[in-house]
């Protein structure tokens, strides 16, 4: 029935240009009403036209909201509701309402406070099934709600300036000294010195916001600290572990893990959960350690230190003629503040009987409850986090550890996952022969490379070099990143394989298809 326009004034002008002209065909004889609904009543319902309006991204299926207390992983496993349950339900309810009338019109706006506004995901897929059609039938273009018509222009023509812009960009205001660095402040400026620029150099972080009571990374703090007391020379489970009794082991570190992870009453389900994971683990942990206390014994946990660059090319330097390697020591910089490597080693283990009394011959050992780097990452010089602790430990960097000379034979990553225990048994590094020293000194000099560009003040902050010269890994390091935005990544002209990553990891993060 042709309604009077101004009974459509609540309605948007493309759904009320649609009702009032020739698109909706007069009913002879008696008028037909027209209902206005949300989704879900309208599912119930037969009609002889139907409108769907307001499909866009972000509103149907509504973007999905990060939940306060399991992460989707842990809700997935406790058969609790995610974000996949809404999707399926929003898509089921879109085909019914598809079914509910002869024609049915889909509509949704093309612009928001002047920003572009991309069709709903079903209305993609949908699009995908119309027969001989590349794109989704769309009405004419309507005029814009703007006051100036100007301001589109400014926009276009800012946005090619900010093409024209340079990928690897240099900082014009003074930023906070970059000396002291960590491996994860290194492993950040080789993935992507932009991200170091604006967190390290800038200070930069993201906004306070609501989150989940304990997450992934608070678990591995408590499974660091039950270990750290499990071990400390002395203690009940060290003990334990001298004398061979492994009950005995299973039992003091079961009771250690419950007081780390319930402590100060905070004994909550996500608590409970995180230690029932871990404590499935103290049988074969404690059967590893068993078999380790035969060679080895944990002699310092937890050590802080700080390697000067000034020692490090010391070291380099000596190593390097030792082992007659030809490497091409660089020069120590020349900025005002003196660069530091430093950081915490979790744990190193002495030798019980030295093949060299003048040494004391040790293996440094890290835990991993996630990702395990592999051997392969540290002989190719891609994961220098144990070659890092090895250097600092034989050049005496330690901070709160007794002067000693140490030599290094091995270097490993421990997981506490659910797939590994312990050390594998091809260690990380060997060190011991001419070989494994070869490869230290290759990534100590690596280290020291990488620390005097990260320190270095003038340098490019070049977003995701690896990744944009074709040397980047498997996922991007965006998918961590706090500043995801701030760069415009996704509005860069990006090579073929990088912008398909970045847009499976965008979909991914917001719950789309």
């Amino acid at each position: 029935h042709r309604l009077p326009p101004v009974s459509l004034a609540g309605l948007s002008s493309d759904i009320g240009r649609l009702l009032s002209a020739e698109s909706v065909a007069p009913h002879r004889g008696k008028a037909k009403p027209v209902l206005i609904t949300g989704t879900v009543e309208a599912r119930l319902e037969k009609y002889d036209h139907l409108i769907l309006a307001g499909m866009a991204e972000g509103k149907f299926p509504a973007r999905r909201r990060r939940p306060l207390f399991f992460k989707t992983a842990l809700r997935h496993q406790l058969g609790l509701p995610d974000w996949r349950r809404s999707v399926s339900r929003d898509a089921a309810l879109f085909l019914r309402l598809l079914f509910n009338a002869p024609k049915v019109l889909v509509t949704w706006p093309t612009e928001e406070s002047g920003r572009p506004v991309l069709p709903s995901p079903f209305v993609e897929r949908l699009a995908l099934a119309l027969p001989n059609q590349d794109d989704p039938p769309m009405a004419e273009s309507v005029p814009h709600w703007r006051k100036s018509v100007d301001e589109i222009v400014d926009i276009q023509a800012l946005q090619k300036l900010f093409e024209g812009e340079s990928l690897n960009p240099k900082t014009v205001e003074k930023i906070r000294p970059l000396n002291r660095l960590s491996w994860s402040a290194l492993r950040t400026w080789r993935e992507c010195p932009y991200r170091h620029l604006l967190a390290r150099g800038f200070l930069l972080h993201k906004e306070d916001e609501v989150r989940e009571e304990f997450g992934r990374r608070d678990y591995g703090s408590l499974v660091h600290a039950s270990l750290h007391a499990f071990l400390t020379p002395g203690n009940g489970g060290y003990e334990a572990l001298l004398g061979g009794q492994a009950t005995k082991a299973e039992e003091i570190l079961t009771e250690i893990s419950r007081g780390e992870f319930l402590d100060q009453g905070d004994d909550t389900a996500g608590r409970r959960l995180w230690l029932t994971n871990f404590q499935r683990s103290i049988p074969a942990l404690v059967e590893y350690e068993l078999e380790r206390f035969k060679d080895w014994r944990p002699v310092l946990l937890e050590q802080e230190f700080e390697l000067p660059m000034e020692s490090l090319l010391d070291w380099l330097a000596k190593e390097n003629e030792a082992g007659d390697l030809g490497l091409d020591l660089p020069s120590a910089p020349t900025i005002c503040e003196p660069i530091v490597l430093r950081g915490v080693i979790d744990r190193v283990d002495e030798k019980v009987t030295a093949a060299d009394p003048q040494f004391r011959q040790a293996a440094i050992i890290d835990y991993k409850t996630g990702k395990i780097p592999t051997a392969k990452d540290v002989s190719g010089l891609n994961d220098l986090q144990i070659l890092l602790y090895t250097v600092a430990l034989e050049s005496g960097a330690m901070l709160k550890a007794p002067a000693a000379t140490w030599l290094v034979s091995e270097g490993s990553y421990y997981g506490i996952t659910k797939d590994l225990t312990g050390a594998p048994k091809t260690k990380h590094l060997s060190c011991g022969g001419p070989d494994g020293r070869a490869l230290l000194s290759d990534g100590a000099l690596a280290l020291a490379h990488l620390a005097m560009d990260a320190a270095d003040h003038n340098q490019e902050f070049a977003l995701i070099p690896a990744e944009l010269s074709g040397e980047g890994e498997k996922n991007l390091p965006c998918r961590y990143c706090d500043f995801r935005g701030v760069c415009r990544l996704e509005d860069r002209k990006l090579p073929g394989p990088t912008a398909l990553k970045l847009d499976k990891m965008v979909n991914r993060k917001d719950g789309a298809w």
